[in-house]
């Protein structure tokens, strides 16, 4: 439980019970949970962004592609404003 003082009110609240983050993949389409980076916490997205033949999200190698990828969401000039 945190408490905080915003002009002058007394705020309380509890970060056990965040809300998870949602957000949409740019690369499959799917909606996933949010974890750091804007990555997802799992491996479950069904394709990879090669570079010089390494996925840039998961860095695994062309012949090693047959995993999943990380989630990846879509970056906009309005996302700066989002938690």
């Amino acid at each position: 439980m945190n408490i905080y003082i915003i002009m002058g009110n007394i705020c309380l609240h509890d970060d056990s019970k965040e809300i998870p983050i949602k957000k949409y993949c740019y690369k499959c389409g799917d909606y996933f949970k949010v974890d750091s980076g804007g990555y997802s916490n799992r491996r479950s997205c069904r394709f990879h962004n090669f570079e010089n033949g390494t996925c840039i999200d998961c860095r695994c190698d062309v012949s090693k592609a047959q995993k999943g990828c990380y989630h990846v969401r879509s970056y906009s000039i309005f996302s700066l404003c989002e938690l």
